[in-house]
């Protein structure tokens, strides 16, 4: 079990389901939900800066407006400690394009892409360590 996993989607639907699977599989003790990846941002700032350790998994919607999930990787990357870091972002799409799906086995922070909605089969796998 995670202490910490960020769901960071423009969708309030996809946030609910996230959400709900994720309690249903006890796989975090804790789950922050944001609508931009701004946002998503500002909050691993704080928390960064307050001592606390990254979250286990931060679930991204690819296609958001003002920020997408692209975006969000870079501001990621600039406000982590990549000296001793396992990638823990899951890319969401809506879409299967394979150009995205090439990009994200490609990015380093990246640690697996999925289409949305995640499953339970998903996050068993996740959890075990098979995704």
């Amino acid at each position: 079990m995670h202490e910490l996993v960020l769901i960071i989607d423009d969708d309030p639907i996809s946030i609910l389901v996230s959400e709900t699977i994720i309690r249903k599989h006890h796989f975090s003790q804790e789950i922050k939900s944001f609508k931009s990846a701004r946002d998503g941002i500002a909050f691993l700032k704080e928390h960064l800066a307050e001592g606390h350790k990254l979250p286990g998994v931060i679930f991204l919607d690819v296609m958001m407006p003002i920020m997408d999930g692209w975006e969000f990787l870079d501001a990621y990357e600039e406000i982590i400690d990549k000296s001793d870091f396992e990638p823990n972002v899951i890319m969401l799409t809506a879409l299967t394009g394979d150009k995205d799906r090439e990009k994200a086995r490609a990015h380093p922070l990246v640690k697996t892409f999925v289409s949305k909605p995640i499953t339970s089969d998903f996050l068993r796998s996740l959890a075990k360590g098979d995704a």
